[in-house]
C-alpha cells in the first residue's frame, strides 16, 4: 500500500506514536485500526485517538450537558439536513445549530423510551439489573483503556506560522483527517480555531456519532453527511 503523507508534522508525530509507528511509512492499513477520534483546539491543541467499538450505552466523563439537551439520534429519518439544522453566520464564518423543533420530537422520544426501560426493569431483579450496569461499566472501561490523548507542547510550535484573523494555528489540518477511513466516533470539541470546513466527512463511511461543538465553518462542503448518523450533538457556548 502507499504511504499516508500528512499536512500536520504534529498530527503525524501523534499518529505514529499511537500506533507505535517511529519511522516506517504509515498506510491506510495500520490507520483502519482507528475508531474514535477527538480533536480540540481553541483552548489547548489535542486529540485522542481509539481502537474499541464503542458500547450501545456510553458516557463521556469529559462531556457537559449537551450530550442531553442539544443532542439527536437516528438523522437518517430526515431527508436532508435542512430538515434539522439552523445555519447562523457570525461575520465571515457559519454555525450549524439543531432545529428546536428537532430537539422537542428528541426530547418526546427520550421520555417514551425512559418509560419502556422503567417497565422492563420492573421485571428484573435485582442482580439482573446490577449484572447488566456492571457490563455496561466494563464496557465503558475496556473502550477507554484503548483512548490515548495527546498534546501540543511548546516545542511543537517551532516553525509553524499562525494566521491569527482566519483563526488558524498552523497545526492542525482537516484535510488529515480523511485518512481515518474507519473512524466511528468523531468529537470536534471546542474548534473554533484551525476546523472550518466538515468537508472531509465525506471521506468518512462508517461514521456514527458525531460531536460539533463552537465549531467555525467558512463553507456548508460535507454538511449532507449529518444525514444518516446514529447521534448527532451540536453545542456552542
Amino acid at each position: 500500500m502507499s504511504e499516508i503523507k500528512f499536512k500536520s508534522k504534529w498530527f503525524e508525530k501523534c499518529i505514529r506514536d499511537y500506533l507505535q509507528n517511529s519511522e516506517g511509512p504509515i498506510t491506510q492499513e495500520q490507520l483502519n485500526v482507528i475508531k474514535y477520534f477527538t480533536v480540540e483546539t481553541t483552548h489547548s491543541l489535542t486529540v485522542e485517538f481509539g481502537n474499541e467499538k464503542l458500547p450501545e450505552k456510553f458516557s463521556f466523563l469529559d462531556a457537559g450537558d449537551e450530550w442531553d439537551c442539544r443532542c439527536i439520534s437516528n438523522t437518517g429519518k430526515y431527508e436532508n439536513v435542512e430538515s434539522f439544522i439552523d445555519i447562523k453566520e457570525f461575520g465571515d464564518f457559519k454555525c450549524l445549530v439543531i432545529k428546536e423543533e428537532a430537539l422537542e420530537e428528541e426530547e418526546a422520544l427520550k421520555e417514551e423510551q425512559a418509560a419502556k426501560e422503567e417497565e422492563a426493569d420492573r421485571k428484573k431483579t435485582a442482580k439482573e439489573m446490577f449484572q447488566e450496569m456492571k457490563e455496561q461499566k466494563a464496557a465503558m472501561k475496556a473502550f477507554m483503556d484503548t483512548v490515548k490523548e495527546y498534546w501540543a507542547k511548546e516545542d511543537d510550535y517551532a516553525g509553524v506560522e499562525e494566521d491569527e484573523a482566519a483563526c488558524n494555528s498552523g497545526m492542525v489540518f482537516p484535510e488529515d483527517f480523511v485518512y481515518l477511513k474507519n473512524v466511528e466516533v468523531l468529537r470536534l470539541k471546542t474548534c473554533e480555531w484551525d476546523i472550518h470546513t466538515l468537508s472531509f466527512l465525506k471521506a468518512l463511511p462508517n461514521l456514527k456519532i458525531l460531536e460539533v461543538g463552537e465549531v467555525r465553518l467558512t463553507d456548508l462542503d460535507g454538511i449532507e453527511k449529518l444525514v444518516g448518523l446514529d447521534m448527532l450533538t451540536i453545542w456552542a457556548n
